[in-house]
């Protein structure tokens, strides 16, 4: 008596093709989609990064004020700085020597740099602010050239990552001056990187101690008021 096998065969049904691609494409939209919301997250994340991107720092060099500008430091007994002090002369030109630094990983722009708009012994800008580059020289190496009217227009430079610039301001004093005391400490720079420009003041003195090294001078008087200092 011999032993039958029966062997049961599935055959597949019409759909089950169907089904199968419909799970795939499923699956690839899906895929798609979260790579989709991974992309877009870090691009925003890095035009976040870019448009806040600001480096430039004040650098390593002491302000001064130069030209024919009398001038004299005041108030340095002891352990403090003191302040540079700028008394009522008659106008004359001198230049404000400022240091920039780029303490990040890109190159920045720099559009432009101005001392403060406020009534001060400075504001009264004579020309575009020149500069030389130091390098990653810093402190100013001893003999290093000053910046000059003849120097590189500062406007439009950029400044690689740590690399630090010397500037010069051109100004001229008031014709007169009142009672009152103003103050600089800072000064106003404008950088762009890629699509995005910030303007913002820099300044060159302590959080500690806002006075220290900071410019003084009475206040001035443009009109020449009763009661002006006009010196001649």
């Amino acid at each position: 008596m011999g032993i039958e096998t029966t062997v049961v065969v599935a055959s597949p049904s019409p759909g089950d093709g169907k089904v199968t691609k419909t799970v795939w494409w499923r699956r690839r939209r899906w895929l798609i989609a979260v790579g989709g919301l991974i992309l877009a997250v870090a691009l925003g994340i890095a035009v976040t990064l870019a448009s806040s991107y600001q480096p430039v720092r004040y650098g390593q060099v002491v302000p001064a004020v130069q030209g024919a500008v009398n001038v004299r430091t005041v108030n340095d007994f002891g352990n403090i700085h003191g302040q540079l002090y700028l008394p009522p002369q008659p106008a004359r030109t001198g230049s404000l020597v400022l240091s920039l630094m780029n303490t990040g990983s890109y190159p920045v722009t720099i559009g432009s740099v101005s001392v403060p708009a406020y009534p001060n012994a400075l504001n009264q800008q004579t020309g575009p602010a020149t500069y030389v580059s130091l390098g990653r020289n810093w402190p100013q190496p001893k003999g290093w050239p000053l910046p000059t009217s003849s120097s590189l227009i500062l406007g439009g430079a950029t400044i690689r990552p740590g690399d630090n610039i010397l500037i010069r301001i051109p100004f001229r004093t008031p014709i007169c001056w009142t009672r009152g005391w103003s103050v600089v400490s800072s000064f106003r720079v404008t950088t762009s990187f890629l699509w995005w420009t910030h303007t913002f003041d820099v300044s060159w003195t302590s959080p500690h101690d806002p006075y220290g090294g900071a410019i003084m001078s009475e206040v001035p008087d443009p009109n020449g008021g009763p009661g002006a200092m006009c010196p001649h």
